[in-house]
């Protein structure tokens, strides 16, 4: 679950940004440069730092609409289909081009001890049809050659998540949605709740202590979620809770 992150304005130098040009800020939580600021009317942009890598290794994103700033990745209102992405290696002196249209909320880091290259970003791609991708690609080296698609096929708009041990992703097939899971980068697997369940919407709230908590929304609930459990590998679910009533938006960040 993502955690929401307020930027605040402290002392820090001011970098040029070849991009966009607007003043840098400081997050007080993440203890480096953050840009957010607006360049235009409507248009705003946000800066995300990584840890654990070698270069302090900067992405960015532009959108059209308001962007809020979290701890793990940048979430943007969901009306907005696809934004570019940007990364930069000297905290935005120069900016390289890595995707063209990215789903907004839907790119994350390398994860240590899984990934073997720490710039690794993996993202929700958009092609020019509107369909998804699942992309792996290097920041400073994403060109269509160096980009590789850990699944095959086609997957649903907003659906990827990369969180600890594993990866989520949901395909929509003859009317109704699947949704796949890899452990620890394996291949991915359908995911098996039980089979009197048909779900249509599914919400990963957590992967700590190596398993999976989901919500999901059976075929004839409309405001509650029945709250599943899984195995190590996340593929085999067992019912643990039902009719849980959800005070806000599960879609929604904190």
């Amino acid at each position: 679950m993502m955690i929401g992150v307020s930027v605040q304005a402290l002392s820090c130098p001011v970098l040029s940004c070849p991009v966009l040009s607007c003043p840098v800020l400081c997050s007080p939580v993440l203890s480096c440069p953050v840009l957010s600021c607006p360049v235009q009317p409507h248009v705003s942009v946000v800066l995300y730092v990584s840890v654990g890598v070698r270069l302090p290794m900067v992405l960015l994103v532009v959108s059209s609409t308001t962007v809020t700033m979290t701890s793990a990745s940048v979430a943007v209102e969901q009306r907005v289909r696809s934004v570019p992405l940007y990364s930069s290696v000297d905290f935005g002196r120069k900016w390289q081009l890595v995707h063209e249209a990215v789903t907004p909320n839907r790119f994350y880091w390398s994860v240590t001890g899984l990934d073997v290259e720490s710039d690794l970003i993996h993202l929700e791609a958009n092609t020019a049809d509107g369909r998804a991708q699942y992309v792996t690609c290097r920041a400073q080296s994403c060109s269509e050659a160096n980009r590789h698609y850990p699944f095959s096929g086609y997957i649903e708009t907003n659906s990827l998540v990369v969180q600890d041990d594993y990866m989520f992703i949901q395909v929509t097939s003859a009317g109704r949605a699947w949704y796949y899971v890899s452990y620890k980068r394996e291949p991915f697997a359908r995911i098996k709740l039980p089979k009197y369940s048909l779900p249509k919407d599914m919400h990963i709230i957590s992967t700590d202590e190596g398993q999976v908590f989901a919500a999901v929304q059976e075929w004839n609930q409309n405001d509650t979620y029945n709250i599943y459990i899984s195995d190590p590998q996340g593929i085999h679910f067992t019912l643990a809770l039902e009719n849980v009533r959800a005070s806000r938006g599960l879609g929604e960040t904190a």
